[in-house]
């Protein structure tokens, strides 16, 4: 839990300072608008995910998977819909919000990261199945690994894309971290049921 407590914060702000090293910091601007709103979005999947936390650590191994199942259903239906008129509205609201020459430059990376978002949300079902079925651990390794490999790859696609180099890197983490983490959610299943004579 600490790991990933450390690791998590480092996730949300490091690319902004490979950003602003390699891009500008008017890059930085550009990217963090629209990451901004990707996040508040991201709150609503969140939370009603971390409700579902003590009913995984109350119920059988039968049960949390079918519940898991029910809630991918869940944020697949809810998502799909605020991913898509995300995608397609962004632009309109930058420019409203702010300006239209700003929507310009940061549309695209607002597209892209609520794109990601979509993985994002989805990779929290795991997450929280993981983590309330007494497996913190299996989380902390994987965003150690994610980091590993989001840095090399934060750092050649900012350098050669620039601020959409970034938004793609972003995206790229989150889609990994939700196929480890679904990876992870079955082969636990996989193992209690082979030990549960054992366990």
């Amino acid at each position: 839990i600490t790991v990933t407590a450390i690791i998590s914060p480092i996730f949300h702000v490091f690319d902004r300072f490979v950003i602003g090293a390699l891009a500008g910091m008017a890059a930085v601007a550009i990217y963090t608008v629209p990451f901004n709103i990707m996040v508040r979005i991201v709150i609503l999947p969140s939370s009603w995910q971390s409700v579902l936390f003590p009913r995984y650590a109350m119920i059988s191994e039968e049960e949390s998977r079918r519940l898991l199942r029910q809630s991918v259903r869940c944020q697949v239906w809810m998502m799909t819909p605020i991913s898509v008129f995300g995608i397609l509205l962004v632009k309109l609201l930058l420019t409203v919000w702010i300006s239209a020459a700003f929507a310009t430059s940061a549309a695209p990376v607002g597209q892209i990261l609520i794109g990601g978002l979509w993985f994002y949300a989805l990779a929290i079902v795991p997450y929280t199945l993981l983590q309330g079925r007494g497996r913190p651990d299996t989380t902390a390794m994987l965003h150690v690994f994610e980091l590993c490999a989001y840095v090399p790859v934060l750092w050649v696609l900012v350098s050669r894309f620039g601020v959409i180099g970034a938004a793609w890197a972003w995206t790229f983490r989150v889609a990994l971290d939700m196929l480890l983490l679904f990876l992870c959610a079955r082969a636990l299943d996989s193992w209690r049921a082979a030990n549960s004579g054992f366990v």
